[in-house]
């Protein structure tokens, strides 16, 4: 039976590319009425998924991926949209064709490939951007730079509520992990990669004065992990 964490509000989001749209929200109420449904879920509708716990039980249930929580939502026979509770007793979640695991401070991480030893996982949601102050006349001017990146979601997996006029300036980002044959995640980086790959820090150093890879590009990453998994 699954467990949850009673939310009966949909938060919405953004995505975060460049051809990505760019939201600005006041109110965490806001947040359904101005973002779409295809942009704060994964999924056009919640489908058919299967919630499968540490103790070998398997839930099924209407699953979909929130990027506004980075987490599994699922709709209970109320049909409210909720988050799973307890989600440290879930081992992983399957969802069409996607596998998803559960990673504390981080939610979900979708497994995206397998290379061997080490897999690739991403995490999709929204980021604050930088906020935007109230001006004369209903007019909004920037008064943060975009560097200053944080989440849109507190420390506790709940949507911040905004103070006065400010309004927060919400886009998807993706943020990918490496994933061990013990489903242990690392945030990816050149650091993490020869941690996992000591005896070959020569041949991966190697390949990064070649090719210099963009941690925050998929098709890098998949082409790093390939060479990888050919050492």
């Amino acid at each position: 039976m699954l467990l949850i964490l009673l939310l009966s509000v949909i938060r919405p989001v953004a995505f975060a590319q460049s051809a990505e749209p760019v939201y600005r929200i006041k109110d965490p109420g806001d947040i359904s009425r101005i973002i779409p449904f295809k942009d704060r879920f994964q999924f056009d509708r919640f489908q058919d998924g299967k919630v499968h716990f540490r103790n070998g039980k398997v839930s099924a249930a209407k699953l979909n991926y929130s990027y506004v929580y980075a987490e599994i939502m699922f709709i209970n026979p109320k049909k409210d949209t909720l988050l799973l509770a307890d989600p440290d007793y879930i081992h992983f979640v399957t969802l069409a064709d996607r596998v998803y695991y559960y990673l504390k401070g981080h939610g979900h991480i979708e497994q995206i490939a397998r290379f061997g030893r080490l897999g690739l996982g991403k995490k999709t949601f929204y980021m604050n951007m930088g906020n935007e102050r109230y001006a004369a006349y209903g007019q909004y001017s920037s008064t943060s730079a975009i560097s200053s990146y944080s989440s849109f979601i507190n420390q506790d997996g709940m949507i911040q509520f905004l103070k006065g006029n400010n309004k927060v300036v919400m886009k998807k980002h993706a943020a990918y992990f490496f994933m061990d044959r013990n489903e242990r995640f690392l945030i990816a980086s050149r650091q993490n990669l020869l941690k996992t790959n000591s005896s070959h820090k020569k041949a991966i150093n190697q390949y990064f004065k070649q090719h210099n890879p963009d941690f925050e590009e998929e098709a890098d990453l998949k082409k790093l992990l390939e060479f990888c998994s050919m050492l």
